[in-house]
């Protein structure tokens, strides 16, 4: 028998974007041209020709193996070697530097408040996803000088 709420969804076309973020506000620096889902990260990154003024650190997973962005030291996990374990103190360092990434995954979620975003996007036209996410961008960098505000006051 068929369950009518099973809901199948085939050929869904996603997108990415980069973003770059503070980590100790999560205020968006950064917001990437509109790209298909199947495009690799790294080749995202490299095409938007992101490049710093003044020299930061930048906490990278490991979809940004050996990427190259003027001005900034890509801090990256350690990679498990192939067939070994990592050291206890790898492992440590891998978990502060998540601790740290963790920043970037809320500012996602604070920019997909924006239910447009959080969902399916039927919409054809890139530019238009663009906008769309400008305006979610956008609408969480208030909410944090909005936020920073009120804690100073």
């Amino acid at each position: 028998m068929f369950n009518k709420n099973i809901i199948v969804e085939k050929k869904v076309h996603s997108v990415k974007n980069t973003i770059i973020s503070v980590k100790k506000s999560n205020y968006v620096l950064f917001l990437g041209n509109t790209y298909e889902g199947k495009t690799h990260d790294k080749t995202i990154l490299e095409e938007d020709e992101v490049r710093f003024t003044e020299k930061i650190e930048g906490y990278l997973d490991l979809a940004y193996l050996n990427v190259k962005i003027k001005n900034m030291t890509a801090i990256m996990p350690h990679k498990k070697p192939k067939g070994k374990e990592l050291t206890e103190s790898q492992k440590e360092e891998n978990k502060d530097k998540s601790k740290i990434r963790v920043g970037v995954e809320h500012s996602i979620s604070g920019i997909k408040r924006m239910f447009t975003l959080k969902y399916k996007l039927r919409v054809k036209m890139y530019y238009q996803h663009d906008q769309l996410m400008l305006l979610g961008c956008g609408l969480h960098n208030f909410r944090v000088n909005s936020r920073n505000k009120t804690i100073s006051n």
